[in-house]
């Protein structure tokens, strides 16, 4: 197993076949970086950094299902923050289940409110709400803080 960093656009048909295979909708544009695991030239694994209305998030987090439970979902976002390290980006939001918040956690994601984030993911997290009443989303937000200012 191989865990890197590619632009989207090398492989947008792979990448949509991953995530349509696992009953997820991604619009993946060829904008997105994508930190992707893979093992015998398949991928495993995806979490994507987009840049939407000049705001970072972190979208479309999937593990395949003979994969989870492996550590492998921790050794994405593990990357994932490395990279949002190596690239200088101060914040990056998501919007994952409730129930995952420790989970995000994990690399500094901590859990806001809706009045602390962009509009365009306030509309997006009251869609989900609305399309998904029998689930349960947060709002989180990493802030990178460079070292010297530590």
């Amino acid at each position: 197993m191989e865990i890197s960093v590619i632009p989207a656009h090398y492989v947008l048909d792979e990448i949509a076949d991953f995530y349509k295979t696992h009953a997820r909708v991604a619009k993946v544009t060829p904008e997105d970086e994508l930190v992707v695991a893979y093992a015998n030239q398949k991928f495993i694994g995806s979490v994507r950094l987009c840049n939407e209305n000049e705001v970072y998030t972190l979208r479309s987090m999937q593990v395949a299902d003979n994969h989870q439970g492996q550590g492998l979902g921790r050794e994405l976002l593990n990357r994932f923050r490395q990279r949002v390290e190596e690239k200088n980006i101060s914040e990056v939001y998501c919007i994952p289940f409730a129930h995952l918040e420790d989970f995000y956690g994990q690399i500094g994601f901590k859990k806001v409110e809706i009045d602390q984030v962009p509009g365009f993911l306030q509309e997006r997290i009251l869609g989900y709400n609305e399309r998904n009443p029998e689930k349960s989303f947060i709002l989180m937000k990493l802030t990178i803080t460079p070292d010297f200012l530590q």
